[in-house]
């Protein structure tokens, strides 16, 4: 029974580790009122393989982005990339924005990270 027990745990941290050196990251980028950072789920890629990339912007108080559906106001998050021939890059998925009040106005979006 130790033994079993001592090895789930051996594994716990085997995958643990594994999981800590497949993630890579890139260094923040600062804007006028944002930061934002990049980070994948494989910290190297082959020919022909998919990857999940996590764009995270955390927006200064008082400020804050739009949703893909904005709403009343502000615009519709988009970006343009710059890619290697060959890459392609699925659409946007989104976190669940919240309600962004400004009187009559209904607008979604993030005001944190």
């Amino acid at each position: 029974m130790k033994n079993r027990t001592l090895w789930r745990i051996i594994a716990a941290v085997k995958i643990i580790i594994i999981l800590s050196f497949s993630f890579a990251w890139a260094d923040a980028v600062r804007t006028d009122l944002t930061k934002l950072e990049l980070s994948t789920d494989k910290s190297s890629l082959k020919a022909g393989s998919n990857f999940t990339a996590v764009l995270e912007l955390t927006p200064d108080p008082g400020w804050h982005a739009y949703w893909e559906n904005p709403g009343d106001a502000g615009l519709k998050l988009e970006m343009a990339w710059d890619l290697p021939v060959g890459v392609e890059i699925g659409p946007l998925q989104f976190t669940t924005p919240h309600l962004i009040p400004y009187e009559d106005i209904v607008s979604y979006g993030y005001d944190g990270k």
